[in-house]
């Protein structure tokens, strides 16, 4: 009997070995992750909404290992002034939808079943272990009723339209970068809102984070930027045809910096001649290997000479990019932890 269970235990040891190394790989087994970042941005007349995923995938399958999800509203008037002369003035966007949290006010307002940031964290659950055609698939409802048309039929707790989500999953594929390899991992996204300049470009910075055993596997960061004016009518708000929204693919408002690639016109004016695209991958290379410790605790003037490779005036960006890798540590995102 003794011999019997000797050869028991060698049998079953063996069988171990070649599950591990044939057709029945280990569940917990490493796999080589990507992490993709996109955005879809819709103009309406008065706001941009831009809705933004941060997505790991496994990159032998294409499905997705962890998602974050956010959208924020930046909301525009016009001002009239004593003397008559109108303006644009930015009403809102300082907050996403994650951020306002209840603030939003979707329950009390909308008789919704769940308050928005909810809603956006069941669907961003709901695209894990599917592939983007997969999570595109789902049926939607298609006729206005107890649920918005667009909004999916059978995913519980969600009633809001989540085809700019789906949009916004299949952009992030189509931007990955590799995060090496990885049992577990959290993604993360970050939005900052970057104010109105003199010359009334507004702007959000977006960024997406891959954190693996606590530390950034992968980051990844933009802006997305647009020109605003008051309409020849005088009672409306126009926005500008300039290289973001000239340049824009078709479904999309405007084209982000780092997508305009060479078109963003940057590097001859940089006095390291870098376009945007290659500042935003030297920030990225910066926080990639970081304790999420280290990002949080990361500090940075405007245009002080931190992180080598970049030059642009980096506060807001180097938020986005911290912001990302925070929220990636939190299953419900109602706060913001870095200051603007």
């Amino acid at each position: 009997m003794k011999t019997n269970k000797l050869l028991l235990v060698a049998a079953l040891a063996s069988v171990g070995v070649l599950a591990s190394c044939g057709g029945n790989p280990v569940k917990d087994e490493a796999k080589d992750i990507e992490l993709g970042v996109g955005y879809v941005t819709s103009w309406n007349g008065k706001q941009m909404d831009t809705t933004v995923v941060s997505a790991v995938f496994d990159k032998a399958t294409g499905k997705v290992l962890s998602a974050q999800a956010d959208v924020t509203q930046t909301k525009f008037a016009v001002a009239t002034a004593e003397n008559g002369t109108k303006s644009v003035n930015k009403t809102a966007g300082e907050k996403s939808k994650q951020e306002l949290g209840t603030d939003y006010g979707m329950k009390d307002h909308g008789n919704a079943i769940a308050e928005v940031y909810e809603q956006i964290n069941t669907w961003a659950a709901y695209t894990v272990g599917k592939t983007v055609a997969e999570v595109k698939a789902t049926e939607k409802v298609t006729e206005d009723g107890e649920h918005h048309a667009g909004s999916p039929v059978n995913m519980a707790g969600c009633t809001i339209v989540v085809t700019a989500f789906e949009d916004a999953l299949a952009n992030a594929y189509a931007h990955k970068v590799d995060a090496g390899k990885a049992k577990t991992v959290k993604a993360g996204v970050g939005m900052i809102d970057g104010g109105v300049s003199s010359k009334g470009e507004a702007s959000l910075l977006i960024s997406g984070a891959a954190v693996v055993d606590g530390k950034v596997a992968a980051s990844y960061t933009d802006s997305i930027t647009w020109t605003t004016a008051v309409a020849e009518s005088g009672d409306a708000v126009e926005l500008v045809a300039n290289k973001y929204s000239n340049n824009a693919e078709q479904g999309q408002a405007i084209k982000s910096k780092r997508d305009l690639g060479d078109l963003y016109a940057m590097a001859g004016a940089s006095p390291i001649g870098k376009e945007y695209k290659a500042q935003m991958e030297s920030l990225d290379a910066f926080f990639t290997g970081k304790t999420v410790a280290e990002v949080a605790a990361f500090t940075c003037e405007d245009k002080d000479e931190t992180v080598a490779g970049v030059t642009i005036n980096k506060l807001g960006v180097v938020n986005a990019a911290k912001e990302a890798v925070a929220y990636s540590q939190k299953d419900v995102i109602t706060d913001k932890p870095v200051a603007k």
